[in-house]
């Protein structure tokens, strides 16, 4: 959602804004061409977004999940 919320909400801890950052210095490091690694970071950012995206459905209730914007979150009813 880009609004920050969650690293107040987070109980461990976990900000995304520094893992980005973590992930582009990596990236940065990188001796491969600069197509490929923004190809290989985006193909990686999809799956930690994936599984955010199915933690947050396990763990919290249909009301906090539309509340969100998650749209398979309408679709369990």
């Amino acid at each position: 959602m880009l609004s920050g919320e969650c690293i107040k909400a987070c109980d461990y801890d976990v900000n995304p804004r520094f893992l980005l950052a973590m992930a582009r210095v990596g990236i940065a490091k990188s001796n491969k061409e600069v197509a490929e690694r923004r190809r290989q970071g985006v193909e990686m950012y999809r799956e930690v977004s994936h599984g955010v995206s199915v933690l947050s459905q396990l763990q919290l209730d249909t009301e906090v999940l539309e509340r969100l914007g998650q749209k398979s979150a309408s679709i369990r009813k």
